[in-house]
């Protein structure tokens, strides 16, 4: 039997790689692995473009229980990898301090990169703010706000819209709940 070295034991070939005489569809439908990941991307988009092309009008809340899986996907996505990049991070630390010399040549290249990256991002926002937003900001003139009777009428009118809670805001909300 051929056996490949893992970590200083023996393990047999066959437990680290899949079978030679595994079918296509079966490779392909792994659980966990990139084809059923495709599949559904490829059908999510199918979908999509048939829902736009065959519809002209689609109401607000069916629009938001359709986004909903996906907004709860994200969150959920982000749930698992902030924990693990941290976790990644306390590890890494912690190898670097093992390494000759405590490792304090790569942590100041490592703090020298980020500052250095750090900066040129401030700077180049800023320029780009000055060179780009401020000659199309015009200020707003005071006469343009409008009079105390026209902001009193758009106040009750935005009070009694925000009051008007549907059934597909609450859904949502219940299932955003879920999720941080």
């Amino acid at each position: 039997s051929i056996s490949a070295v893992n970590d200083d034991k023996k393990m047999p070939i066959e437990d680290i790689a899949p079978a030679p005489n595994a079918g296509f569809l079966r490779t392909l439908m792994k659980p966990g692995g990139a084809g059923p990941i495709i599949i559904a991307a490829v059908a999510a988009i199918a979908i999509g473009i048939t829902i736009n092309k065959n519809t002209d009008n689609v109401s607000e809340g069916a629009y938001k229980l359709v986004t909903l899986p996906g907004e709860l996907w994200l969150r959920a996505l982000k749930a698992v990898v902030l924990p693990m990049m941290m976790a990644s991070m306390i590890v890494s630390t912690k190898r670097i301090k093992d390494l000759p010399g405590n490792g304090t040549t790569l942590l100041g290249y490592t703090l020298i990169y980020y500052l250095l990256t750090t900066v040129s991002a401030a700077t180049l926002s800023t320029i780009m703010a000055s060179l780009v937003l401020l000659p199309n900001v015009t200020p707003i003139k005071d006469d343009s706000l409008g009079t105390k009777g026209e902001e009193k009428e758009a106040a009750e009118s935005l009070q009694s819209e925000e009051n008007q809670i549907t059934i597909e805001d609450q859904v949502v909300a219940i299932f955003e709940q879920f999720l941080p």
